[in-house]
């Protein structure tokens, strides 16, 4: 065993100890984490989901007391408003049906019943109106609002007197009247409140527009008597701030219960859970009975109670205070999920983990430390290879891998001292340009340093090879050298010629340029003429529509001019007719008319002269109008004439843009050929420079073409 045990690989030494150690640790962890998990589980999740319960209620409490003190407030001062004084209506006395009317007209009216009231009431009243769209406009969880009152509040108003707002009617400054008492004296609001004199808290239901709201409803106490409810319907989406969101537990859901433990608000579906009671989810009877029994001490609390599928759940309740009545808040989990928790139970085990791996490592730490030991001195002969040393020698009593390795070291170090030893000496060889060497220890290049051989050979082939092609274009590089500085020669000679003539081809063009910019000056003043002939025909334009106008008027007053004549000349007929009566009444008085006679003989001739002076008049303006018609036709035709000549200067104004666009265009044009001939000058002038430059280089290649020539003939290559 023991001889197996020293022949056995060093991995599997290694591993056998690593299992052993591993697995007395995770005994002891799986030991210590049931007990753990047991406790954790139930501690964490009671006060986790109780506290979240609350924080639920918290949150209702908050809502309700907002929106309710927006009821109480104005079901307090409705009466505070009718105190003010008593109530009395406007009376008048009167002694004729002319201030009867008035007194009538002085009256207040209800707004709502159209009835008489007083001052006092008619200011309570549009507290109310003004209040409930105030109401609507700032509280947002409110659908609707509505004041109801009972018979004779309002001194004169027998029935019913009803006022309601939602959303809608309040946008549209406009309100519901309610004037049957029936229709809401029966409602269960109205006699809830009624008959308890308190704030009433419905359960959910669906309104008329279809939303699912719950109403709330407070007294309105006058003279410590029931007058009235203020009514709000409160949706039920307020309240969605109670859904529990956890990604780690698919069953965690929220309800909201009123007051009798049924459903005002599920997050996950209202519509179908809202009014079913708590007890409709609890199977077992005894389970129901410990709810009621901690509902009535009004704490809050928890419960494990099972539902209709058989399931365990957890239920946290807490209490909500809404004035004097109490709703609930709860929390339920399934308590199959809460076995998430063990997920807490995983980083214990992942700690306990790290201490079994501490105590694996330590237990390596030392085995390792006696098995492979020989390693250390391998390490330190790997330091001397790494610095050049070869000369070394492991001496390993060992049949594992490390003596293996030990041995294969030293056989390493041996080959590599022979190859290093012959590399070396190729090369003093290649240093002094002696390329035909051939290597003294071929046998020692096995495996992957034969590449080192082949390469070797290659380098001196290769190199022998590069010496002669080099020595060849040398000789080529020789006299080529000599054909380009010829070459550039002439080339210098041809380029001064072309410097020549481009200097003429730049003056040519300069002369073009400066027409094209007389062309385009001359182009810009038409364009500016013609822009100032267009601007005087548009100004002359507005003022024949002026003209227009104008006439148009005068055409206008003279027609009522002549409505005017008409009716001078119907009174002079009315005169006429008048003085007519007078004359035969004073016939009828005898002497004592007389005069009167005479008086209404003037008054008939002066209805004749008015009437003859208005037919004169008339016959005038007809003229008038007649003339003022012809004048218009006149400025018509004027004005259409002045539009054809503002269409003609607005056409003969493009085409001058037109020709000053293509004027500027030609100029740049003739500007880039100008700067194209400069660059062409540049270039012939750089050329000549550079063809002189290249001759003077061609002469120094050739030189040092030579001496390459020179240094070739100094190295010793292989021949093929």
């Amino acid at each position: 065993m023991k001889k197996k045990w020293y022949n056995m690989k060093l991995s599997i030494k290694i591993a056998i100890i690593l299992f052993l150690v591993v697995v007395l640790s995770f005994l002891t962890l799986i030991l210590v984490f049931n007990n753990i998990m047991t406790t954790e589980l139930n501690a964490g999740a009671i006060s986790m989901y109780s506290k979240e319960a609350e924080q639920k209620a918290t949150l209702v409490e908050g809502i309700f007391d907002k929106n309710i003190f927006a009821l109480e407030s104005l079901a307090e001062y409705i009466p505070e408003l009718m105190d003010e004084d008593d109530n009395a209506i406007l009376e008048i006395t009167s002694n004729n049906d002319e201030e009867d009317e008035v007194k009538e007209e002085l009256k207040i009216r209800s707004r709502v019943t159209l009835d008489v009231i007083s001052q006092n009431e008619f200011k309570v009243e549009n507290y109310i109106i003004q209040s409930l769209h105030n109401n609507m406009g700032s509280l947002d969880d409110f659908t609707g609002m509505g004041v109801y009152f009972e018979p004779r509040f309002f001194k004169n108003i027998h029935s019913g007197y009803g006022v309601y707002m939602n959303e809608e009617l309040a946008n549209n400054n406009d309100f519901k009247k309610e004037l049957s008492l029936g229709k809401y004296s029966d409602e269960e609001f109205y006699i809830k409140t009624k008959n308890s004199n308190d704030l009433y808290i419905s359960e959910t239901y669906t309104d008329t527009n279809g939303n699912q709201v719950i109403s709330i409803s407070a007294p309105i106490i006058y003279k410590g008597s029931f007058v009235g409810v203020v009514k709000a319907d409160l949706s039920i989406d307020a309240f969605s701030g109670v859904a529990v969101h956890d990604e780690r537990y698919s069953s965690l859901f929220s309800d909201l219960y009123s007051e009798n433990l049924n459903i005002i608000y599920d997050p996950f579906d209202s519509e179908v859970y809202a009014g079913h009671s708590i007890y409709e989810y609890i199977l077992y009877e005894n389970e129901a009975e410990l709810m009621r029994q901690n509902i009535v001490t009004k704490e809050e609390f928890y419960i494990t109670a099972t539902r209709e599928d058989g399931g365990e759940v957890y239920r946290f309740m807490s209490p909500i205070n809404v004035r004097d009545k109490t709703l609930w808040s709860m929390v339920g989990i399934y308590k199959r999920d809460l076995t998430a928790i063990e997920r807490r139970a995983v980083i214990i085990t992942a700690i306990i983990s790290l201490i079994a791996t501490l105590v694996c490592i330590l237990a390596i730490f030392v085995v390792v430390s006696k098995y492979l030991k020989p390693l250390k001195k391998l390490e330190e002969s790997a330091e001397q290879i790494v610095l050049g040393n070869f000369d070394i020698k492991n001496e390993v009593k060992s049949g594992d891998e490390i003596g293996k390795l030990s041995n294969s070291f030293n056989q390493m170090a041996l080959n590599l001292n022979y190859i290093i030893t012959d590399i070396g000496d190729s090369l003093d060889t290649m240093a002094i340009g002696n390329f035909n060497v051939e290597s003294e220890h071929t046998d020692k290049y096995v495996g992957k340093f034969e590449v080192i051989l082949s390469s070797m050979k290659k380098i001196t082939t290769d190199l022998s090879a590069m010496v002669d092609e080099v020595r060849v274009s040398a000789m080529q590089v020789n006299s080529g050298s000599e054909q380009v500085s010829s070459a550039s020669q002439t080339l210098s000679q041809g380029s001064t010629e072309q410097a020549a003539s481009v200097e003429e081809l730049s003056a040519t063009i300069n002369e073009i340029t400066d027409q094209t910019k007389l062309n385009v000056e001359f182009s810009k003043i038409g364009k500016e003429s013609a822009d100032e002939a267009k601007v005087a025909i548009e100004d002359i334009g507005y003022k024949m529509d002026d003209l227009t106008k104008a006439m148009a008027k005068i055409s206008a007053k003279s027609e009522e001019i002549g409505n005017i004549i008409k009716t001078i000349d119907s009174i002079a007929f009315q005169t006429n007719i008048l003085a007519l009566n007078a004359a035969v009444e004073a016939a009828r008085a005898g002497d004592a008319g007389k005069g009167f006679a005479v008086v209404a003989d003037e008054v008939r001739n002066l209805a004749a002269k008015s009437a003859g002076a208005a037919k004169d008049t008339a016959l005038l303006i007809e003229e008038t109008v007649l003339a003022v018609n012809e004048g218009m036709e006149h400025v018509e035709s004027t004005n259409t004439a002045m539009d054809k000549v503002t269409k003609i200067t607005e056409t003969m104004s493009e085409n001058v843009d037109k020709i000053s666009e293509s004027s500027e265009n030609q100029l740049a044009s003739v500007n880039e050929i100008l700067i194209g001939s400069e660059e062409i000058s540049s270039v012939v002038q750089a050329n000549s420079a550079t063809s002189e430059e290249t001759a003077a280089a061609s002469e120094e290649l050739s030189s040092q073409s030579t001496m390459l020539i020179e240094m070739m003939e100094k190295f010793k290559t292989k021949e093929n």
